[in-house]
This record gives structure tokens, sequence and C-alpha cells, in this order.
């Protein structure tokens, strides 16, 4: 009787999170994909119109340039799921990312149970690892979200993730590697450079050509943030494109 009222309950709670946020679930209690189709997703309605915008014009660019797609979904509740299953099947559900790169990023956010998970596409994984989104969350998100600034830890965590997957930041865990590594480059091309110098004063001169040329985009960063420049954001958002989730990731509470 008592795990039947339980249930009651439940459906109760998740018909009135749909008649307020205007969202639709399916019988798992897992929101539909939104028509139009949005990056940005405020079910439990925790951000202002301005900062959704703000989000969404820099997650649509950042989708229109890499293909990479970083979907925020905040929520009322996710009932009795753990926060991990709800949005590992709320990722796969929606597709996000591309079909083939699985290069999709899913920041759900469940208000009333305040709880807060990223997962991780297969094809970022090694790109954006468990550690690197338990650091997001901890340093970034937790600490705005607990002072219910809700627009600077997504804003803040999304900056990060960007400028990570760009490969403008990396964490400290890594920095005494890196160092190492440009040492060695260094050492490398210094001998390389002698070596040359030797060769070309013994047999009287040297020369070579070489050209490059690249194409693609480029991003202006700074502080952990990024920048697009082109006049601003002119096209909408074309959908989630068929990407999937393996459970990679992290989650935290607040």
């Amino acid at each position: 009787m008592t795990s039947l009222l339980n249930k009651i309950l439940l459906i109760i709670l998740l018909s009135l999170q749909v008649i307020v946020s205007g969202q639709v679930l399916d019988k798992d209690g897992i929101p539909n994909a939104p028509s139009p189709p949005r990056l940005i997703n405020d079910f439990a309605e925790i951000l202002s119109v301005p900062n959704k915008q703000s989000l969404e014009d820099k997650l649509l660019a950042f989708n229109d340039s890499t293909s990479t797609q970083i979907s925020i979904v905040t929520v009322t509740t996710i009932g009795d799921y753990s926060i991990e299953d709800y949005a590992v099947r709320l990722g796969r559900k929606w597709q996000i990312g591309q079909k083939g790169k699985n290069n999709g990023i899913l920041i759900l956010v469940a208000k009333d149970d305040r709880k807060i998970d990223i997962e991780i596409g297969y094809g970022l994984e090694s790109y954006v690892t468990d550690y690197d989104s338990k650091h997001i969350i901890d340093e970034l998100i937790l600490p705005a979200f607990k002072q219910s600034n809700y627009y600077k830890g997504l804003d803040d965590a999304t900056n990060r993730l960007i400028a990570q997957l760009q490969g403008t930041y990396t964490a400290d865990k890594r920095n005494d590697n890196n160092k190492w590594t440009i040492l060695t480059i260094i050492i490398i091309v210094l001998l390389i450079l002698i070596i040359l110098s030797f060769f070309t004063s013994k047999t009287g001169g040297y020369s070579s050509t070489n050209t490059d040329s690249s194409g693609g985009w480029i991003w202006t960063t700074g502080g952990g943030s990024s920048s697009w420049s082109g006049g601003g954001n002119s096209s909408s958002f074309g959908g989630f494109g068929g990407g999937s989730f393996g459970g990679g990731g992290s989650s935290g509470s607040w």
C-alpha cells in the first residue's frame, strides 16, 4: 500500500512539473526533446530570460564551429532516479552530439533534489575525464549554486569545458608533465639547429622553403573563458545529431 501511494504521489509531482514548466515527459518520467530544439532547456526556471539567451548564444556558436554540442537541462526533480541514471537516459533519448562522433556533453540540474551531473559523450571522454568533470563541479558549479547563483555556475562551467576542448586549459595534475615535454622539445630543436648550423658552415649554405596553410575557426581565450568574433550569432540550433553516452562524467550536490 505504501509503495502504491509513493508511486501515485510521484506521478502527481511529475504531472505538476509538466504543467508548470511546459515540458512533456515519457512513461519513464524523462523529458521529451524540445520543439523547436534548444541547447538550454530550463524546465525548473532557475535562469532569467537574458541569462538563458546568453548561454544559448555561446553554446550555439561553439556547436556551429565545432559540431560539439553542450546542452544544459534543468528539472524540478528526478524522482526515484539517481542523478547519473536520469542524465544518461536523457542524453541517450535526446541523442546529444553527432552520430558517429558522440561529441555531446549534458549538464543536468535537479533543482529540488539539489543535484548536478555532467555527462560526457563517448567521443569526448579522452578530452574531458571524470577527474575534470569532478573539478568543474566542485570548483565552479557548487560554490555558485550554494549562493543560488545558478547562471554563474553554469556560465563558468561551460567556459571551462570549451577551453578544455580547445586545448587552452589543462588541469593542474598535468602541468608537471607538460613542462617536461616542452623542455624536451626545446632541447631537441636546439640540437637540430646546432647540427644544421654545423653542416651549413661546411657546405657553404643551406636553404629551405616551408609553406603552411590551414583553415577553420579561430578562438580568442582568456581567463578560462572563450569568445567568438564575427558580428554576433545569427543562426539557430538545428537539433541534436544522434550522439550517445556511456556514463562518463561526474556528479555532486549542494
